[in-house]
């Protein structure tokens, strides 16, 4: 995979650029040759102005980068999601196989392939009704706190994962991942991911009944929502944020019910995400007896 600077230096050249054309505020054209030949880094701030520059996603970016090929850690990530969703037990089995013979025999915990195999193998247990043996868990865990800003990967693989952790791990793990991806929120796909995380994360939460842990993961973590582009993930916060409020008799910051975000989403016509909430809300009122 060809390093940053190379690949600036490639979209640069293919779009007829000089140096100068890039060079605007305090981004000189002699650090960005110095950024082209790997002689300096860059921060996340100057690197998406040289790419509005260039006219190019955070996302063609990467694209360009490996290759006009997608990453291989994402394409693990891709079949994985499919095969869980279609619980195909031969498909993750074929996924766990093909990354076990990929770790390297020198430090095989600090390989990309001995994570990727890790998680295969926690929804292989998961489908087995197994739980995963306490030392994947454990090299997970240490793996995900090594890092200092967590990536799509890293952000993926926890997401992917949280099921396995207690949950005052899965908190803990949940507000790592806040820290650690809030300087990449601004670029394409990580809001998303991010608000998925803490979704499902709340959701783990609620199903053990660990309320007080929800709303306080959920009280850290608002200030970083965008209620102005809301996606599903979102929507589902907010529905999630109203059941912890009914379950210890406070009120809701959207001061809604979990009636009114349903209703709300067959006004928007978002049919999909009013069923699949309704659903939830139907199963949750029947496991607390109607009763919050």
């Amino acid at each position: 995979m060809k390093t940053i600077g190379e690949t600036l230096r490639q979209i640069r050249v293919s779009k007829g650029l000089k140096l100068k054309d890039l060079a605007i505020n305090d981004i000189s054209a002699t650090f960005i040759s110095k950024v082209e030949r790997n002689e300096s880094n860059i921060r996340l701030n100057k690197f998406e102005l040289l790419l509005d520059g260039l006219h190019v996603s955070y996302d063609e970016f990467k694209y360009i980068q490996n290759g006009y090929s997608q990453s291989s850690q994402r394409e693990f990530l891709e079949k994985l999601d499919y095969f869980v969703i279609n619980d195909n037990l031969y498909g993750i089995q074929k996924l766990y196989e093909n990354e076990k013979v990929l770790i390297p025999e020198k430090n095989p915990e600090k390989s990309l392939h001995f994570h990727n195999m890790t998680l295969a193998l926690c929804h292989i247990r998961k489908l087995q009704g197994k739980n995963l043996p306490q030392k994947y868990n454990k090299l997970l865990v240490k793996y995900l706190l090594s890092i200092d800003s967590w990536g799509i990967y890293e952000l993926r693989l926890f997401n992917n994962a949280m099921f396995i952790f207690d949950c005052a791990s899965l908190v803990s793990l949940t507000q790592t991942a806040i820290d650690r991806a809030k300087y990449y929120l601004q670029l394409p796909g990580y809001s998303d991911l991010w608000s998925s995380i803490l979704s499902n994360s709340l959701e783990l939460l609620i199903e053990n009944h660990e309320f007080e842990f929800a709303q306080k993961l959920l009280t850290q973590a608002e200030k970083n929502l965008n209620f102005e582009k809301t996606t599903q993930s979102e929507i589902k916060i907010i529905f999630l944020e109203s059941l912890i409020a009914e379950k210890q008799n406070a009120k809701p910051f959207n001061s809604s019910s979990p009636e009114d975000i349903i209703t709300a989403c067959y006004c928007l016509k978002a049919v999909n995400w009013a069923d699949a909430l309704n659903k939830y809300l139907q199963n949750w009122r029947k496991e607390n007896n109607g009763n919050s």
